[in-house]
């Protein structure tokens, strides 16, 4: 059902501080809020309170960067299609939004699919690339077999994930790369026109 859905690569960069940030949340708060207290109250009424709120700010502001560069139209949790929508402006979002909507809560709680929505779509877009890399490296080099490698998104960090920022790979064409010419006649050739060479000689 999720094949209709076709997220730009660009999005998986931020799954690293939405991730970071709901972590951080679940150890905080494992046990300590029921569902019913954390689907009444907001961001700002559980958070940046204690003597960690430092930190807290940080890893909510890198959680909010993430969140509102998402460029998706709809997300997908199993056969669920879930509209990604930003109701309100960034500034507003710790103020209008229930805790519960950023804990990864698997009992099936109305208020976490699109957040776990988000993850898998973005998960599931990396490990399509990746495994569509080694398919293809596997098929082509059957003397040498590319293994993917698995990582927890408990364990996930910046370097586990691909980076497919439009400014890097532009950067990287335009400095690094350049255009192979194949033409005879226009540089130093492979390809050789050896009708005209014969004529020549």
């Amino acid at each position: 059902m999720a094949a209709y859905i076709t997220p730009t690569p660009a999005n998986i960069r931020y799954l690293h501080p939405i991730i970071t940030f709901v972590n951080y949340l679940s150890q905080k708060f494992n046990y300590r809020i029921t569902c019913k207290d954390a689907a009444k109250k907001m961001v700002h009424e559980v958070l940046f309170k204690g003597s960690d709120k430092t930190m807290e700010s940080k890893l909510y502001n890198d959680f909010i960067e993430a969140w509102y560069q998402l460029s998706f139209n709809e997300v997908c949790l199993d056969s669920q299609s879930i509209k990604f929508e930003h109701k309100y402006p960034s500034e507003e979002f710790r103020q209008r939004t229930e805790i519960a909507k950023l804990f990864i809560n698997s009992s099936k709680d109305p208020n976490s699919l699109l957040l776990i929505a988000c993850i898998k779509t973005i998960s599931n877009l990396q490990n399509k690339i990746v495994q569509h890399f080694c398919d293809t490296m596997n098929y082509n080099s059957p003397d040498v077999r590319v293994q993917r490698q698995t990582v927890s998104l408990q364990s996930l960090q910046p370097k586990t994930l691909l980076c497919l920022d439009k400014d890097i790979i532009s950067r990287k064409l335009m400095s690094d790369t350049s255009v192979v010419n194949y033409e005879y006649g226009k540089g130093t050739d492979i390809i050789y026109d050896f009708q005209e060479i014969e004529f020549m000689i």
